[in-house]
């Protein structure tokens, strides 16, 4: 427990850090599991082969996404940099 305040602590005052930490956890931990669990339905439903296709197909919509993720982490930082600019006020 002492380990996830700090970190919480971290995202909530570090703007530009939050969104590539909500992505990473989407792909590392999150994907995976729904990919686990989607499978096992569809191999239940239709039969192990075309839970397989499936799988496979999503994995390769995944590799997209994964390709696609830096250029929107790009856009969110400069969103972000945008708003802490005009944020700002002069004297």
């Amino acid at each position: 427990m002492r380990f996830i305040r700090p970190v919480s602590r971290f995202i909530s005052n570090t703007w530009l850090a939050a969104g590539p930490l909500v992505l990473l956890f989407a792909f590392v931990i999150g994907v995976p599991a729904v990919f686990g669990l989607v499978h096992v339905i569809v191999a239940r439903i239709w039969g192990p082969e075309t839970a397989d296709n499936f799988l496979m197909n999503a994995g390769m919509l995944a590799g997209m996404l994964l390709v696609l993720a830096p250029i929107a982490l790009a856009a969110y930082a400069l969103v972000c940099i945008a708003k802490w600019l005009v944020g700002k006020k002069e004297p």
